[in-house]
């Protein structure tokens, strides 16, 4: 059969053929439209080039602790598509290390090429993908690993881990952190912020954290550290006349303790100075040179020393000094909603940069103090960032020091050291009146290792030399004693396995006091020495005898604030009677607490004679006329000089 179309029909069909053509010719251009600017808005698609990333990224970020310290890392992303008009063309992503090892890049479990930039204090790895994932809902899965010797810090026995919050514009909906550190090292002693749970695998600990990508995350493996320092102190009289010259010792404070090994020669005089110090008073000969040797142990903790002596902060510790200008133009133009310590730090660590190029080229000894670090924020080194923090802090009414010594770093670009004297470091403390405790803090290293929290939780790393509160410039450091034309190392740092372990030991020694040559009855000094290389607080000496021994009109009791490493100190005592019988004896024993404990009662009875009070009395009138004749005759010969020089 055949079928037939007429004329009519045929030409119906034919227009509407030419329609659907039409029809299916522009669908075509439009999707070629789309395709075209679908690829052009593809090469913006890094999210972390885009202030809201049209992606959900979920993050599992692994740390594995090897006993070296040598850390193998792992980030795991899945990047998930929220727009079906985008994908995700390349990732880049910052890490706050600078030495990364071994990177690989894997694309869905593929190797991958990378872009590797090295920074200062960071790495960059921009990451192109060969393929397209398009499509809402759809995820791409791509891990970047690496090795790394920043993350840890391996000494002796202690372990401590620093991770820097993730560098990126990107916020993550879902991150996961995992800790592996060595089983031997046991769990954490301090550890910030808290873990969501803590286990056992293998031969590691694991600990795990969530959502930590905004913060940085510090573990602490042992709660204390200890070093073995030797000191050297080149000291010069250059002058005609007999000089004394004074050095600041490595003091106790509330977070590190003393051994002394051995200081060669010993000091003239040793005392504490209002702000802590251990300062050491030498008389040196005209035109002579001494070199003074120390050799010691320092026992750094977690927690607060309750041995050391507490300095209490006064009114010199909110006043303003050079360096530390309260009333510089740049500083009162800063607002003063800046009134707690951690606002300050943060403003200081967000202010200033801290300049590796000036440190290279050796002009970090020129301290600009807070007003120049102000009007120079991108040329500062640690003693800027330590400046303007105590300036402002002092300004909101906040008392404010400056420590400088020696910091423990393996990687000076994350942590650096930069005084001018032997590669020295300085950062700032404030009392923080809630704890009733100085609180050092370190803004330079927040700032060096991207964000590390060194306000909250300070290290085992930081050794004081010196403190200045009372002065922003004095005492000096050891290391700054250099001499003239001397070029030497003066500060050697190492670690050691253990701090001694001592008990307080003391010596005492009775000497019949004269005057003129001639014994007073009853009077003595008593000389009283540290046989130890510890200091020790709070002594009590308490005497047991059938007559009184007077000590500052206190009756058989001596109380001193502290005695030093190896210190001896000479205290006048009188031990008398009303009586006037001549060969009289009294029999004493003594015991000897300090702030821990008993720690010596005499093995023996001393066997003193007396005297009469009346001759007591006589002799300490006839030694003050002694000392102010004495006083007069100095001040006579002294106004002498003092014109022979200006006649000259």
């Amino acid at each position: 059969m055949t079928t037939y179309i007429d004329s009519n029909t045929f030409g119906t069909w034919k227009s509407w053929a030419s329609r659907l053509l039409r029809l299916i010719q522009l669908a075509i251009f439009i999707i070629c439209l789309v395709t075209s600017v679908h690829v052009v808005n593809a090469q913006e698609d890094d999210p972390a080039q885009l202030t809201d990333p049209p992606f959900e990224t979920t993050l599992k970020t692994t740390y594995e602790v090897q006993p070296d310290g040598q850390s193998h890392v792992v980030q795991q992303f899945a990047v998930r598509n929220t727009s079906p008009t985008h994908y995700l063309n390349q990732y880049t992503l910052t890490i706050n290390f600078p030495e990364l090892q071994h990177i690989i890049v894997k694309n869905n479990g593929q190797p991958l090429e990378a872009e590797i930039s090295s920074l200062q204090n960071a790495t960059t790895v921009k990451i192109p993908f060969p393929d397209q994932v398009v499509g809402e809902g759809k995820v791409r899965n791509f891990s970047v690993e690496y090795d790394t010797p920043d993350v840890a810090t391996v000494a002796n026995k202690v372990l401590e881990v620093q991770i820097p919050p993730i560098s990126s514009q990107q916020k993550f909906s879902n991150q996961e952190l995992i800790l592996k550190t060595p089983f031997h090292f046991g769990r954490a002693v301090r550890v910030n912020p808290q873990p969501a749970a803590v286990g056992i695998e293998n031969q590691f600990i694991v600990t795990k954290f969530v959502q930590p990508a905004s913060q940085p995350i510090s573990a602490f493996f042992g709660e204390q550290q200890v070093f073995k320092i030797v000191l050297r102190y080149n000291l010069e009289n250059n002058s005609s006349s007999r000089g004394l010259a004074q050095i600041a010792l490595p003091p106790d404070t509330l977070w590190q303790r003393l051994y002394y090994h051995s200081l060669d020669p010993y000091p003239n005089e040793l005392k504490i100075d209002e702000d802590g110090n251990w300062l050491a008073s030498y008389e040196l000969n005209p035109n002579t040179a001494v070199s003074v040797y120390l050799t010691a142990d320092v026992l750094l903790t977690l927690e607060p020393n309750q041995h050391a002596f507490s300095i209490k902060p006064s009114s010199a510790h909110t006043k303003s000094d050079k360096y530390w200008e309260l009333n510089q133009k740049n500083l009162q133009l800063i607002n003063t909603d800046l009134n707690t310590p951690q606002k300050i730090y943060d403003f200081v660590v967000d202010t200033l940069d801290y300049s590796y190029d000036l440190v290279e080229n050796g002009n970090a000894q020129e301290r600009k103090g807070a007003d120049g670090a102000l009007q120079f924020p991108d040329q500062a080194v640690c003693q800027e960032f330590t400046d303007l923090f105590i300036a402002l802090t002092r300004r909101a009414g906040v008392p404010a020091r400056r420590l400088t010594g020696f910091a423990y770093t393996q990687n000076p670009d994350l942590r650096p050291l930069s005084l001018e004297t032997d590669i020295l470091h300085s950062w700032p403390e404030y009392f923080d009146s809630s704890t009733n405790l100085w609180q050092p803090v370190d803004p330079t290293w927040e700032d060096t290792t991207g964000g590390i929290d060194y306000f909250h939780h300070f290290d085992l790393s930081h050794i004081v030399f010196a403190i200045n509160g009372h002065s922003s410039t004095t005492p000096y450091p050891a290391g700054a004693y250099k001499g003239s034309n001397l070029e030497t190392k003066d500060v050697e740092v190492s670690f050691t396995d253990q701090f001694p372990t001592t008990e307080p030991s003391y010596e005492l020694h009775f000497e019949p006091e004269k005057l003129f040559g001639i014994v007073l009855p009853g009077r003595y000094t008593l000389n009283i020495t540290n046989q130890t290389g510890q200091a020790w607080y709070d002594i009590d000496i308490s005497f047991n005898s059938q007559i009184p021994i007077n000590y500052q009109r206190n009756n058989n009791q001596i109380k001193l604030p502290y005695l030093l490493p190896y210190q001896s100190l000479k205290l006048p005592i009188s031990i008398t009677t009303n009586s006037w019988q001549p060969n009289q004896t009294t029999a004493i024993t003594y015991q000897i607490s300090t702030r821990d404990q008993i720690s010596q009662s005499t093995p023996a009875d001393f066997i003193l004679p007396t005297g009469p009070s009346i001759v007591t009395r006589l002799s300490e009138e006839i030694v003050y006329i002694g000392v102010g004749l004495t006083a007069l005759s100095g001040l006579f010969i002294a106004g002498s000089v003092l014109v022979l020089r200006q006649k000259r």
